[in-house]
């Protein structure tokens, strides 16, 4: 079993990791995003730049990475609280297993809103791929929904938690274990993935068929 402390040590580390690079992966994006958009509008004045970011992908990135910064501000704001502010920093322990800590809260809140956000840009481009069929998403948007409730429910029995007590055992495990178990498994590792690989699969084959080169660069 890895103790507590030490394991928030480790994930404040990783986080910062997976955060910094999120953030080089995001401004490339929008750079090559919004130059595309500049080639295919002529690259007149004012052109490319005037609705780029509008497009729903780039609002959605645009939010996805607020909710993570303030996660990530967040993670740090509870090691400092640990080890310097909570009982002049000599009970990091039971700081961190106070699951009713403000702080871990409102992380809690952000996470779920972060998940949200990457799980409707996923179906968004399922929905893109499949030529803005509606009767693909309905699956994913139930799930995306049942994520959205479990995430609240989660929160909400975070702040009538007892300290010392399983998480498991308490209120808010039937909503963990609903929110991982169900919506996050369809979502994200089995329905919107497969759908899209399907899809590109498809029209490749078809494409090759009837003498076209491979989309699967193009889609991808």
């Amino acid at each position: 079993e890895v103790p507590l402390v030490s394991a928030n040590l480790a994930n404040l580390l990783l986080e910062s990791f997976l955060y910094g690079t999120f953030i080089i992966l995001w401004a490339t994006y929008l750079y090559l995003f919004s130059a595309r958009e500049e080639r295919q509008q002529g690259g007149g004045p004012g052109g490319g730049r005037r609705r780029w970011y509008m497009h729903p992908i780039v609002i959605s990135s645009a939010l996805l990475m607020i909710t993570l910064s303030v996660h990530w501000c967040l993670t740090f704001k509870r090691a400092f609280q640990a080890f310097v502010t909570y009982k002049g920093g000599e009970a990091p322990l039971e700081f961190y297993a106070d699951l009713t800590q403000r702080t871990e809260v409102v992380k809690t809140g952000f996470l779920i809103a972060s998940l949200c956000l990457g799980d409707m840009m996923i179906i968004y481009r399922l929905w893109i791929v499949w030529g803005f069929n509606n009767y693909i998403i309905i699956f994913p948007i139930c799930t995306l929904c049942s994520l959205a409730v479990s995430g609240a429910g989660i929160t909400y029995q975070l702040t009538r938690y007892t300290p010392g007590e399983s998480v498991f055992a308490s209120a808010a495990g039937r909503w963990i274990i609903s929110d991982s178990a169900f919506t996050l498994w369809w979502v994200i590792y089995f329905d919107c993935p497969v759908l899209l690989a399907y899809r590109v699969w498809s029209i490749n084959r078809s494409t090759v068929k009837f003498g076209g080169s491979s989309l699967n660069v193009s889609l991808l």
